[in-house]
């Protein structure tokens, strides 16, 4: 049995060998795959790859160890392995990384990249994105909007071809504290996307006080779940997100993910976008977030682990002599 790709609907692998449970074509029902190799080189990964796949998304391929587990466990993440699958020696692909980038915060910029090198174990793809460097495809910052990158983070599907995962942070008034492929091994292949789920109303009505940026403070639904974000570029919810589309959308309908049902909104843990000037500190957190104003602003100066913001922002005028 060679299951196509449009039939195909998830992977099973145990002791006794390789099989498929296919929907399509002469039916629906497993079945033994012969050739493991020829089913990961031509079937499984260009599944994954080609954006114009039948059904308009990728195809799910989970790795489990019973046919019942895989009947009922559609939420567990794949746990397939290359190297193993295929006795191809694994490529190590660098994290694509996306962070925002305002001329008014540049310190934070640099601080937070700063943070994410020192901590890192894998390589990275780092991609500054903002309004401005996206004004030719006619984006541009609203008058409501406190960054320049508010919006523009919805097209990195788009920027990506459609292809392939992405991480996306505010990154300008943050700093990470931990390994950043911790985050990325929390990819789940199921998901649009994956974003921690607070649930909170802001002790700031307004935010970046003293500074030109200064805002209303707004309360919403989903609020910050948008400013870290694990993108299954992929995925068939993010196709009708073009620059045309972008611009013209809410900001409040963008940032809670209206165009994506709910049950394709992954939950990640809430250490990996800490919240410091809402929830005060925490020696457990893996990325610090100061929503507010990061400490560089005089206001903000004495926020809760500014300190630790300190240190890092110190670390990129750094040289040795």
């Amino acid at each position: 049995m060679m299951p196509t790709v449009s039939s195909l609907k998830y992977a099973w692998k145990n002791a006794e060998g390789l099989y498929a449970h296919t929907n399509g074509g002469g039916g629906c029902g497993w079945g033994p795959i012969e050739d493991a190799a020829l089913f990961y080189s031509h079937i499984l990964w260009p599944s994954f790859l080609d954006p114009k796949t039948q059904g308009l998304h990728p195809v799910p391929v989970h790795c489990v160890e019973t046919r019942a587990e895989a009947r009922t466990q559609h939420t567990k993440p794949s746990t397939l392995l290359e190297s193993e699958l295929t006795g191809r020696n694994v490529v190590l692909s660098p994290i694509n990384l996306y962070a925002g980038f305002d001329a008014s915060e540049e310190v934070g910029f640099h601080t937070f990249i700063s943070s994410i090198i020192h901590q890192t174990t894998i390589p990275i793809g780092i991609t500054p994105i903002g309004a401005a460097l996206f004004s030719s495809h006619g984006m541009q910052k609203r008058a409501d909007e406190s960054t320049n990158f508010a919006r523009v983070r919805f097209l990195i599907p788009w920027i990506q071809g459609f292809r392939g995962w992405a991480l996306f942070c505010d990154g300008s008034d943050m700093i990470v504290r931990a390994d950043i492929a911790e985050l990325w091994a929390l990819r789940h292949p199921y998901m649009a996307v994956q974003v921690v789920k607070h649930d909170y109303k802001t002790r700031h009505p307004r935010k970046y006080v003293g500074t030109q940026m200064e805002a209303e403070n707004r309360d919403y639904l989903m609020k910050n779940a948008s400013s870290v974000m694990l993108i299954n570029c992929s995925h068939f919810s993010w196709r009708d997100l073009t620059p045309e589309v972008v611009q013209k959308m809410s900001g409040e309908d963008l940032h809670q993910f209206k165009h994506i049902k709910d049950e394709l909104i992954g939950a990640l843990p809430i250490e990996w976008n800490w919240l410091v000037d809402e929830f005060g500190e925490n020696q457990e957190a893996k990325l610090l977030h100061w929503t507010a104003g990061i400490p560089a602003f005089p206001r903000y100066a004495s926020a809760p682990m500014a300190d630790e913001w300190a240190q890092a922002a110190l670390r990129v005028t750094h040289v040795t002599i």
